[in-house]
């Protein structure tokens, strides 16, 4: 009885340890730390992108229920004139919004680490327009170009609304207008989607050539 009464503490203390040495371990320690965010994340991305899933996948006209329809709303998006010039506006905004930050952000940078005079006073103005809201200052330049206030996706939808004609409607703005404009909950969530493809390869090509480098 002594004997197995002077075990019990040591066979009680083992779990604890096991546990403490469990917790002493990087990569556990790393996964315990991400755990919130990646339950957040899950909340707000991983949840609206499923259900934008199921949404392209229905007939959903907004305060009814909506009827599956397979890959209808995508078909119907392929026979759509609209659907074609909205791609290649975003394609074309795409590129070149990206060329243009990356070489004015570029120079911008080589010309900051320069020494000249007023150095600090430059540096203030050229960080002054990231405190403004890109809403904000999208608003103002609308009054200074256009006073009859032709109209958010913050530049385009605020700036032209898609317009003249669509010529400047990208996936984001045509299925917000599909959606909430037209009430068509599944076909604009279909329109969303489509830029899906052409995210997923630039992606894989951007990891492949990094894990060149």
């Amino acid at each position: 009885m002594t004997i197995a009464s002077e075990r019990l503490p040591v066979l009680a203390t083992r779990p604890r340890a096991s546990l403490s040495a469990l917790l002493d371990r990087q990569s556990v320690f790393s996964w315990l730390m991400m755990a919130l965010p990646l339950a957040f994340l899950a909340a707000l991305v991983g949840y609206p992108f499923c259900y934008g899933i199921l949404l392209s996948l229905q007939d959903r006209p907004v305060a009814h229920a909506g009827t599956f329809v397979g890959l209808q709303n995508f078909v119907t998006n392929l026979h759509d004139a609209i659907f074609w010039r909205v791609a290649v506006n975003t394609f074309i905004y795409t590129i070149v919004a990206t060329l243009l930050k990356m070489v004015g952000g570029l120079g911008l940078a080589l010309a900051m680490n320069q020494h000249f005079r007023m150095k600090n006073l430059v540096r203030a103005l050229l960080l002054l327009p990231f405190i403004v809201p890109t809403v904000l200052s999208t608003v103002a330049w609308l009054w200074m170009l256009d006073p009859a206030f032709s109209v958010d996706f913050q530049l385009v939808y605020v700036l032209t609304h898609g317009g003249p004609q669509n010529a400047t409607n990208l996936f984001a703005t045509y299925a917000f207008d599909i959606a909430m404009g037209a009430g068509q909950l599944g076909l604009g969530a279909s329109v969303a989607l489509a830029m899906l493809p052409a995210l997923a390869l630039l992606i894989v090509a951007l990891t492949i050539y990094l894990r060149r480098d």
